[in-house]
């Protein structure tokens, strides 16, 4: 999943990995980066996308399940991901703009890949959040030849029984109009208590609602996530890959990212003492990220 982030939380953790942030990250004369918002176009569709920094190669980021459209927010990404902008220039792709019920993920990960091509991109490295590291882990199988390196972040091979109970509740609320109880469930799932408190991140739920729009594209992405299963095919995977999780994940739980590793033979990075947002909440996490991506 993937929390609509707000302005006002934007991480400032004191420390050390906050600081080396601020010093590698040179912004270019436009700015933020670069950034850049856009939309391309593939056959059989179009999709938004963002991108930003200035490195040489290209490292394209796969959101998870969302309640609003991730690539709005550029400028928050390009500082939460400036640790990476001077070794690479960063993609964000959103969902295709026609997503229609009954869309799978692996519908999902080919309009990403034909939106890479579409921009001319080569052989990128992935990384995946959740639902994001689920279409990854098909581009990995499917278009080897689009895949340089890969990371899986609080993801899983396989729905899971917590995993179909936990969006089933999601599906039912949203579909009924419960917005509050929807987005409430959401932010406490992704975050710990403290992040929530600090940032005001239900307060902005609450003041920032989901469109009827946005809301039919969240059930069409969280109807998917209930019928993945790739577990069988993970040994097609060739890419050096890297699992990132978290202990007690409240939504694929800790057990998925080490059942993924185990069958990937790949290193693996669980963290404690977070939920399923880790990856933007832990304050040293983009440095496993640059230094995995950058590795010889």
């Amino acid at each position: 999943m993937q929390a609509v982030q707000a302005e006002a939380y934007l991480p400032g953790a004191k420390s050390m990995t906050a600081r080396r942030v601020h010093r590698r990250g040179q912004r270019t004369d436009e700015g933020d980066f670069g950034m850049k918002h856009s939309s391309v176009e593939f056959k059989g569709g179009r999709m938004d996308y963002c991108c930003f920094g200035q490195g040489s190669r290209s490292l394209v980021i796969l959101p998870g399940m969302s309640l609003g459209r991730v690539t709005g927010q550029v400028a928050l990404l390009s500082q939460l991901y400036s640790l990476l902008c001077e070794d690479f220039t960063l993609y964000v792709f959103d969902r295709a703009d026609d997503i229609p019920r009954g869309c799978s993920i692996e519908d999902m990960a080919e309009d990403t890949v034909s939106a890479m091509k579409a921009l001319g991109l080569g052989k990128c490295c992935i990384f995946g959040c959740s639902q994001g590291g689920m279409m990854a882990q098909l581009m990995a199988i499917n278009h080897p030849e689009a895949v340089d390196r890969l990371v899986i972040a609080s993801s899983a091979s396989r729905a899971n029984p917590l995993l179909r109970e936990v969006v089933g509740g999601l599906i039912g609320a949203a579909e009924s109009g419960r917005l509050a109880e929807l987005t409430d469930a959401m932010a406490e799932k992704m975050f710990t208590d403290e992040y929530l408190n600090k940032y005001g991140i239900r307060e902005f739920y609450r003041e920032n609602p989901p469109s009827p729009e946005d809301l039919d594209r969240f059930l069409v992405m969280a109807e998917a996530l209930l019928s993945f299963d790739v577990y069988d095919r993970l040994g097609e995977i060739k890419a050096p890959a890297l699992v990132i999780g978290v202990e007690g994940d409240g939504i694929v739980t800790g057990d998925a990212s080490r059942e993924l590793a185990e069958r990937l033979g790949c290193e693996l990075i669980m963290y404690e003492g977070y939920r399923h947002a880790v990856y933007d909440e832990a304050p040293d996490y983009k440095q496993h990220l640059l230094e995995f991506f950058t590795k010889d």
